[in-house]
């Protein structure tokens, strides 16, 4: 069974905004919606995934499911992209104990990234997300994608999603991933960056997924976020156990020749 957003278990788990096509920042709620970006030196392609911070820590706890996309954008964006290709996920949650939701090369070990500082960069993120972005195609009913060259305001790889900006903060882990985290085993940590006061205190790096940490990935022109690696489809599982069952069956024909 291959890992896949099913809408009707989402539902539920979504911002519970009037318009879900427009970004929750979280700041009523405490519980944004996520977004996913991902862009190369020339555009970038990006999607309100409409799933909150704590609806995707359900659809991954105890090894489930999680959360898969894929669309015709995004498969024509992938097709033209050219030379390095970056991703990443970012929520935000601005009311009361402050927390962003993030990637990371799984280098973060013990924060070095103060409280306040973390709640700079996520500000910055969501006013990138608000004002820059400004919701554009977001903000209207039924588009949740937007496609933009790197001379837009909008172009992520300027913006404060990307590593370049956020390392200025103190971040002492990559939060932007690559094609070549392709699958669970090589995919980003999925992280939410604590900060419960404006302090210098440092943050409280927390790994979704429980017990089995969540990871992210693009395979294809899908992207996932599973706590666990997909299961072969039954055709496949079908054909590999004929596969063993016909090697069983030469060394059997062997063995009685030789006996």
């Amino acid at each position: 069974m291959k890992i896949k957003l099913i809408a009707l278990a989402v539902a539920a788990l979504v911002s519970g905004a009037a318009n879900a096509d427009i970004i929750d920042q979280g700041t009523a709620s405490g519980n944004g919606t996520m977004l996913f970006a991902i862009w190369d030196a020339n555009s970038s392609f990006a999607l309100n995934t409409g799933v909150t911070m704590d609806g995707l820590a359900t659809l991954v706890s105890s090894g489930g499911a999680g959360y898969s996309y894929t669309s015709t954008a995004l498969s024509n964006w992938l097709a033209g992209s050219t030379g390095a290709v970056s991703w990443t996920i970012f929520a935000n949650d601005q009311f009361g104990a402050q927390r962003g939701l993030t990637t990371s090369d799984g280098s973060n070990g013990t924060a070095t990234l103060t409280n306040g500082n973390a709640r700079a960069a996520n500000g910055n993120k969501s006013s990138f997300i608000g004002n820059q972005l400004n919701l554009g195609a977001f903000g209207v009913a039924g588009v949740t994608e937007s496609v933009v060259s790197s001379t837009s305001a909008a172009y992520i790889g300027n913006s404060s999603l990307s590593y370049t900006a956020l390392a200025g903060y103190g971040y002492n882990f990559n939060s932007n991933g690559s094609l070549a985290n392709s699958d669970y085993a090589t995919g980003m940590n999925v992280i939410s960056v604590n900060a419960v006061n404006a302090t210098t205190t440092k943050s409280i790096y927390a790994q979704v997924g429980t017990p089995v940490a969540a990871h992210a990935w693009m395979a294809g022109n899908t992207f996932t976020i599973g706590a666990v690696a997909a299961v072969p489809e039954a055709d496949s599982l079908a054909m590999l156990l004929a596969g063993m069952g016909l090697v069983g069956s030469i060394a059997r024909r062997r063995n009685r020749k030789t006996a």
